[in-house]
């Protein structure tokens, strides 16, 4: 396979996860604001010129008159200090001619309709005229949820309503006071919802841009960028390498270079470039519980630049360093805290020290490997001199030890 090939392979699988998601979090933000939108475009129906059969879930705005009640409200408690605090407060309303639905408003905004609520019953009680306060209300029409429908239902049986009074002309539904689409504004600001569609827009538009990215190769720009950068490189070179090089998952090292992956993106160096190279083990913990280890190559350069390459286990990481002690001999090899103040203050110094501490201690393994080969050469020769020296030795052992035949014993 072709190198670029199979680097925009490698690069496809990384960005689908991140592309998904991206476009995910688009598909999510738009249907919290696609009706919305709509609703700003088309803009609040009076609630007046709605005939109750016809309610449902519009975008309304009204002015509020009469308040028959609150009804429920809606408590929140910190879980930190156990402190509580009434989020919204709902209100019983009169619609239509003889029909009664509800509101559901901040907190903030009881004050004005516990006034008007008082004027309504003045009102009705023939104490005062007509309620002089006003509240303007913006917001969408919902159907209330069991919870809601139940303490809403309990406030017209205690009223004296019979069911099949409430059946007639109590209405499920209510009004969310600065709800757009499915986003609710506390500030009241209902163009708000816009800012979430153009968001919306901008995670799908990367999210199609990562798509393109990847099918037309664009994670692979920095290689293309080197081989421009250094006329006398050619891609068929890159390539060539790249194709003999070893395989270590998240990276490959050839004789002239090392191509790798970081993230999506694809990079290269020049072999001879890299100063320094390590495994960097990393323990992971939450709460001070052990999650896992991960393994990486750190790659320390002539230019003082450094790449963290992860791959999939220690011993990857050892056969990468491995690679490079037989591909790239000049470059210092295993991490400790000398090498790195020594890298940092100075990197020609801290490469050429390295060298001249690898070359002596080459040279003191040569002379060691010089004398144990002199002292078995001077073994064997002794040995051999000890077996040429047997045979000589073995005969004047022999005669000395034979009988004299001559001799007679006298009697």
């Amino acid at each position: 396979m072709d190198m670029f090939q199979e680097l925009k392979k490698r690069s496809w699988k990384k960005s689908i996860l991140g592309t998904v998601i991206v476009l995910a979090i688009a598909v999510v933000l738009w249907l919290n604001s696609l009706d919305g939108v709509i609703d700003l475009i088309r803009g609040p129906q009076t609630l007046e010129e709605i005939e109750v059969e016809d309610i449902r879930s519009q975008y309304v705005e009204t002015d509020i008159y009469f308040v028959m009640d609150c009804f429920a409200e809606y408590v929140t408690t910190n879980s930190r200090t156990n402190v509580e605090r009434t989020q919204w407060l709902y209100y019983i309303i009169p619609v239509g001619d003889a029909e009664y639905m509800a509101v559901r408003v901040n907190a903030e905004v009881g004050d004005i309709l516990d006034d008007i609520c008082d004027e309504t019953w003045n009102y009705l009680s023939g104490y005062a005229d007509m309620p002089y306060t006003t509240y303007h209300m913006t917001g969408k029409i919902t159907r209330m949820s069991d919870e809601e429908l139940t303490y809403y239902y309990d406030w017209f049986e205690e009223a004296g309503f019979t069911q099949s009074e409430i059946d007639a002309y109590v209405l499920p539904f209510m009004i969310q006071n600065n709800m757009v689409g499915g986003a609710v504004f506390s500030a009241g600001v209902p163009e708000a919802i816009v800012p979430f569609a153009i968001v919306g827009l901008v995670f799908f538009l990367w999210g199609v841009l990562r798509i393109v990215k990847a099918a037309s190769g664009g994670y692979q720009k920095n290689i293309k960028s080197f081989i421009l950068k250094n006329p006398g490189i050619s891609g068929d070179m890159v390539s060539a390498d790249y194709a003999a090089a070893a395989d270590f998952g998240g990276m490959k090292i050839g004789r002239l270079f090392t191509v790798f992956n970081r993230g999506t993106k694809s990079y290269i160096l020049k072999n001879d470039e890299i100063a320094w190279a390590y495994l960097q083990r990393t323990t992971h913990r939450r709460n001070g519980v052990h999650t896992g280890t991960t393994y990486a190559v750190v790659l320390r350069t002539m230019d003082k630049k450094m790449h963290t390459i992860g791959l999939g286990n220690e011993d990857l990481v050892m056969r990468a360093l491995e690679r490079y002690a037989s591909v790239a001999p000049g470059i210092v090899l295993g991490y400790s805290e000398d090498r790195k103040k020594a890298y940092n203050a100075d990197v020609a110094s801290f490469v050429r020290r390295e060298q001249e501490l690898r070359a002596a201690a080459e040279a003191e393994a040569r002379a060691a490997r010089a004398v144990a080969e002199a002292e078995e050469e001077a073994r064997a020769k002794r040995e051999a001199e000890a077996y040429a020296a047997a045979p000589a030795e073995s005969e004047a052992a022999a005669s000395q030890e034979t009988p004299d035949s001559s001799g007679k014993d006298e009697v």
